[in-house]
């Protein structure tokens, strides 16, 4: 009773605020929360559309070939720089990690194993090229680390995985889409 004695209409109007200020800050974070996760759904679908649609088929195939005959590299440019921008959104926030890793994982693997002497040479030049793209590629892996806990896995080879992007152009190229190896296989 004695705790009662002090609540005055004051007090407890006072302690409705502030309960009222916490529901609402909480509210606000959960709305925003939801919204950030929908733009960020949103995005990479914009992205794994753009990923898979006829120019940059194209341009994958076109990389593809010039990493498989080691010359004309600058043909990979447009494909690195994809996941440069991917790695930029990721490492922004703009992008959920995980979901970058099940959408684009194989491919950033792939790629980025297949491109490193070009990258190298490139950055001679200029050593912060595709820095994003490395971080994408950094972070896609520990993902995979803590996803697969430690099991043992073996990468897809370079020559299959550059054999399956080089055919991607042409009318086998959408068909071909649906058959991608698998990223990692188990041993």
């Amino acid at each position: 009773m004695r705790v009662w004695n002090y609540m005055t209409a004051d007090r407890i109007t006072a302690l409705a605020a502030a309960v009222g200020v916490i529901v609402t800050v909480w509210s606000l974070q959960s709305q925003l929360a939801s919204s950030r996760f929908a733009v960020s759904v949103d995005l990479l679908g914009k992205m794994d559309e753009r990923f898979n649609g006829a120019a940059m088929l194209k341009k994958r195939t076109e990389a593809a070939t010039a990493l498989l005959k080691k010359k004309d590299y600058g043909m990979a440019d447009d494909v690195l720089d994809f996941f440069e921008t991917i790695g930029l959104m990721m490492h922004r926030g703009a992008l959920d990690e995980e979901m970058v890793w099940n959408t684009f994982c194989y491919w950033i693997d792939g790629y980025w194993r297949a491109a490193q002497p070009y990258i190298q040479s490139e950055r001679q030049g200029d050593p912060v090229v595709w820095t994003e793209f490395e971080y994408l590629e950094e972070r896609c892996l520990a993902f995979e680390k803590r996803k697969t806990r430690g099991h043992n896995t073996e990468e897809v080879s370079l020559q299959e995985f550059l054999n399956y992007e080089a055919r991607l152009s042409g009318d086998e190229g959408v068909s071909q889409l649906q058959k991608r190896p698998p990223r990692r296989q188990k041993k």
